[in-house]
């Protein structure tokens, strides 16, 4: 809904960068606030924390780790950080 309404141009939204990316791409969107990026997706892995993980599991869970961030990163592009600021890096105040 938020979504929505931002290109609707009714103001400013705070979304992540897997919800907008292809609309600040195509310029229907933009971003005004680099520093306030959200960027994780809400993706959870649940498993039983008792019992023993099977290799295959902790195999599957690394490679969840890795494509996600690999995919975050080739969202996020040039898009959300300053020219002055690498990503990952916290603004000091």
């Amino acid at each position: 809904m938020t979504h929505a309404w931002a290109l609707a141009g009714q103001g400013i939204a705070h979304k992540s960068i897997w919800d907008i990316a292809a609309d600040v791409r195509t310029g229907k969107l933009r971003m005004v606030l680099p520093d306030w990026c959200t960027h994780e997706a809400a993706v959870h892995a649940l498993f039983h924390a008792n019992r023993y993980m099977t290799p295959r599991v902790c195999t599957l869970l690394d490679y969840l780790v890795e494509r996600f961030e690999k995919t975050t990163r080739e969202l996020l592009g040039d898009l959300a950080y300053p020219p002055d600021r690498a990503p990952g890096q916290v603004p000091r105040a």
